[in-house]
């Protein structure tokens, strides 16, 4: 976290926001996310430094009333703009029950699930979507790329146990996942979840040019997270790289009066779906998050490993801001 945090202090970042931008991008490689964390480092540096990103924006409220409030983020590194807004429905929730945060011209936010597990590390239920810059997925019915691969994230606080975790593209999958799990390891997709350039249905990750939506419910989820990250937070209805929305909601158990058993009835549905028995040749049922939870123990064991590709991204950005590699490589514990 030193050697991230380093860059971005180098890149004109202010303290807080250059902290929690990297501790966010190296617990989403904790969590087994590797395409989202720390591998976005360079991308938003080399944006930092082209202008494209603001290093010290003035994120401020534009509009809003009682319990709705919306941003503008000023062009903010996207996860900074992210935890601003998941703060700020923290506080309003913990008031009136549950908020709505809209924000504007946010960069790449990320893993959606980071911003998420800030509320619900505060104890509130927390969704998250945020808009993408580009059109690379196609809705039901069409090969043609008109959505975004929107991040949609929802955290549900879980007594003391780890927060339930759903933290997901609305498309088949998403590309930064595509190039990681898939084209960099040398593994075919699953069939259904791309067309090639020619609109055809392929499952070679280098040939994949416009990423599927998973049938009918999954084209309408990524319609309605369109709407709800685009026009509803005042940016623009199809994906765009100028002024990219963000959504965050966060509901307050208590408030609502329901606390005081909310972490058990929760821990009585995941217990539940887990021992529920499971189909031949399967892991069985797993609630959401529980891969990641497992993820966060393995690393706790035996540290974050890198892939060459990624460290050596990770060390060109930091040559290229003056930054000590010791900082990473003297905490290396292997690449894979």
């Amino acid at each position: 976290m030193e050697y991230v945090t380093a860059c971005y202090l180098q890149r004109g970042l202010p303290v807080t926001a250059a902290r929690t931008v990297a501790r966010m991008q190296v617990d989403t490689d904790r969590r087994g996310v590797r395409s989202h964390g720390t591998r976005k480092a360079a991308s938003y540096l080399a944006k930092l430094a082209d202008g494209s990103l603001n290093p010290r924006p003035r994120i401020r409220a534009v509009e809003g009333a009682g319990m709705c409030l919306r941003l503008d983020a000023d062009r903010a590194v996207g996860p900074w703009a992210a935890a601003v807004a998941a703060r700020r429905a923290v506080r309003l929730a913990a008031v009136g029950g549950a908020a709505v945060v809209a924000a504007v011209r946010c960069g790449h936010i990320g893993a959606a699930g980071s911003s998420a597990l800030l509320g619900a590390q505060a104890g509130m239920v927390t969704i998250v979507l945020g808009q993408t810059g580009s059109a690379s997925a196609a809705p039901h019915g069409t090969n043609e790329a008109v959505l975004g691969t929107i991040p949609l994230a929802i955290a549900i606080p879980n007594s003391d146990r780890p927060p339930v975790l759903a933290d997901c593209a609305t498309a088949s999958t998403s590309w930064g996942t595509l190039a990681s799990t898939y084209r960099d390891a040398g593994r075919r997709l699953p069939e259904g979840w791309a067309y090639d350039g020619n609109g055809y249905p392929t499952q070679d990750p280098h040939q994949a040019a416009v990423l599927r939506t998973l049938g009918e419910k999954g084209s309408a989820l990524a319609v309605v997270a369109a709407v709800l990250v685009g026009p509803l937070t005042g940016a623009s209805a199809l994906p765009s790289a100028e002024g990219r929305g963000l959504l965050t909601i966060a509901i307050s158990p208590t408030v609502l009066g329901v606390a005081d058993q909310f972490g058990d009835k929760v821990e009585q549905l995941a217990h539940t779906i887990r021992t529920a028995r499971p189909v031949p040749h399967s892991c069985g049922a797993r609630m959401p998050g529980d891969r990641a939870w497992t993820a966060v123990a393995e690393t706790e064991r035996n540290g974050i490993r890198l892939d060459p590709a990624h460290l050596e991204s990770l060390l060109d950005a930091g040559r290229d801001h003056g930054v000590d590699p010791r900082l990473l490589t003297d905490h290396l514990t292997g690449t894979t």
